[in-house]
């Protein structure tokens, strides 16, 4: 009886077309599709009740990935941006800066890659600051209330885009008696904000606060005072109420905040893409929101059990 025989044949040829196929598959560019795309503004208002001087409005227009767009196009530098109270008084209005604002990171020459090895004395060698350009506050005398609600309005060649938003408090400690508290400047603007000082012992410190079933989620910025063992600032969030440290002896600053809706909403809805009517509140044809990030400031000297 003769076997049958198995299409081996066939399926050598299958595969080798499908390697043919990819092998000569061509790149091409989005402009051989035929898709509408209307460029849009997004407008991203991020005001600190606790330090106005570090609020920003960044203001930039979208575009597609095949654009070649540089930060200087991307930016609009010449809005209009006022912020005011509910029933229209005027807060302040807000001038296009620079270097508004920044943020640390490791910076690595291009034939230069993270070793995990590197002792942290040594790492701490790379930390370098990037700036990045948007508007400021100039007005300060005034503060964001919790109990009530702020407009923020941005005029871009004649059109207005409006949204508003409401603060959300800050919060504060239990079972916690401050060594003391000091005025702090604004790393990033004018103004002024209050700073906490604790000494804890390393086995116990830690960060209460009352539950709040309404509060979204709580950011947390930790700082090493030491240059010498300085990884640069950690920054995540974290549902809260409490916040050990854990952390050796030292002197570390610590930034606990409170999102208000809109701030979160816009970050953190992740089952909405970006430009969701979920995670976006501008009237008209721009992208964004304005929020607050409600922050209390505190310095902890922590030191080893035994030594309170």
């Amino acid at each position: 009886m003769m076997k049958k025989k198995r299409p081996y044949h066939f399926i050598a040829l299958l595969i080798l077309g499908m390697f043919l196929g990819v092998s000569c598959e061509k790149n091409v560019p989005l402009s051989n599709f035929d898709f509408e795309y209307a460029p849009e503004y997004k407008i991203e208002g991020d005001f600190f009740p606790t330090n106005l001087g570090k609020s920003v409005v960044r203001v930039d227009r979208t575009f597609t990935i095949e654009d070649s767009m540089s930060l200087n196009n991307v930016h609009v530098k010449d809005a209009s941006v006022k912020l005011r109270t509910e029933s229209g008084d005027m807060l302040s209005t807000l001038s296009w800066q620079d270097t508004a604002a920044a943020y640390p990171y490791f910076n690595f020459d291009e034939d230069e890659q993270f070793d995990p090895t590197i002792p942290p004395d040594s790492l701490a060698t790379f930390l370098d600051t990037m700036y990045y350009g948007a508007y400021k506050l100039d007005d300060l005398d005034f503060a964001l209330e919790n109990t009530q609600s702020y407009e923020l309005q941005v005029t871009i060649d004649g059109e207005n885009y409006v949204t508003s938003f409401s603060p959300y408090p800050a919060v504060e400690f239990t079972n916690f008696e401050p060594d003391s508290v000091t005025d702090c400047p604004c790393e990033t603007g004018l103004g002024t904000h209050a700073l906490i000082h604790k000494t804890m012992a390393s086995d116990t410190a830690r960060l209460r606060w009352p539950e709040d079933p309404d509060a979204h989620l709580y950011t947390v910025y930790v700082h090493e005072e030491n240059p010498e063992t300085d990884l640069g600032p950690q920054l995540f969030t974290f549902p809260g109420p409490v916040f050990n440290l854990g952390m050796l002896p030292g002197t570390y600053d610590i930034i606990i905040g409170t999102m208000n809706e809109t701030f979160y909403r816009h970050y953190y809805l992740s089952d909405f893409p970006p430009n969701h009517e979920a995670r976006n509140f501008f009237d008209g044809n721009a992208l964004g929101y304005a929020g607050t990030l409600s922050e209390t400031y505190v310095r902890i000297h922590v030191v080893p059990p035994g030594e309170m």
